[in-house]
C-alpha cells in the first residue's frame, strides 16, 4: 500500500522532521510549515473574542444595575429591555467569535504535515524554505509488511524458479530493508 502525502495549506517549509527512506508511524510529523499567516489570523480572532467578552461583561453589569434601578423606579423598562437585547446580541457575538477562533486554530494546526500511515517515507525531497501546496504530493509512505514484486528473469534462471520459493530482495533506496 502506498499513500501520497500532501500539505493541507500552501506555505513554505520551516522544519523537516524526517528523511527519505525513514520508517514513520501514522501521525508522525514530517514537516512543519511556516505558520505566519495562520498565526496572525489566530491572534486577530483571539483579540476580537477578548474584546467581545469584555463588552458582553460590561453590558451584563450595566443590565444588573439597571434592573436594580427599575425595581426602585429610577429607570424605565425600555432601558432595561434595550440592555437585555444588547446583552443577547453580545452573547451571540461572543459565540460567533469563539467559532472563528477555533477555525483559525484549526487552520494553524494544518501547518504540521503528518504521516498518514505506518510505513517507509519515499520520494521525499523537502527542505526548509521550499513552497508546498495542497495540489502537489510532498512524498509517499509505503507499507512494507506485504510486498508484491515483479521480476524480469533470464531464460536460464527461469527454469530454476518454482512457485513458493523463498527469495531475499534488497532495495538500496530504503536503507535496512531486505
Amino acid at each position: 500500500q502506498e499513500v501520497q502525502v500532501f500539505a493541507r495549506v500552501a506555505e513554505r517549509v520551516r522544519t523537516v522532521h524526517a528523511s527519505d527512506g525513514d520508517p514513520v508511524s501514522a501521525g508522525q510529523p514530517l514537516l512543519t510549515l511556516s505558520a505566519e499567516i495562520p498565526s496572525a489570523g489566530l491572534q486577530q480572532a483571539s483579540a476580537a473574542l477578548q474584546a467581545a467578552r469584555i463588552e458582553r461583561n460590561r453590558l451584563a453589569a450595566e443590565l444588573s444595575r439597571s434592573e436594580t434601578l427599575l425595581r426602585e423606579g429610577a429607570v424605565a423598562r425600555a432601558e432595561v429591555d434595550r440592555l437585555r437585547h444588547g446583552l443577547e446580541s453580545a452573547d451571540a457575538q461572543v459565540r460567533r467569535l469563539a467559532g472563528a477562533e477555533r477555525a483559525a486554530d484549526q487552520q494553524r494546526a494544518r501547518t504540521v504535515v503528518r504521516a498518514p500511515i505506518d510505513g517507509v517515507l519515499t520520494q521525499f525531497e523537502a527542505e526548509p524554505g521550499m513552497l508546498v501546496t495542497p495540489q502537489l504530493p510532498i512524498a509517499s509512505v509505503v507499507r512494507l509488511d506485504e510486498v508484491e514484486v515483479q521480476l524480469d528473469l533470464a531464460e536460464a534462471d527461469f527454469v530454476r524458479v518454482e512457485p513458493g520459493m523463498e527469495a531475499t530482495i534488497s532495495l538500496p533506496a530504503i536503507s535496512g530493508f531486505s
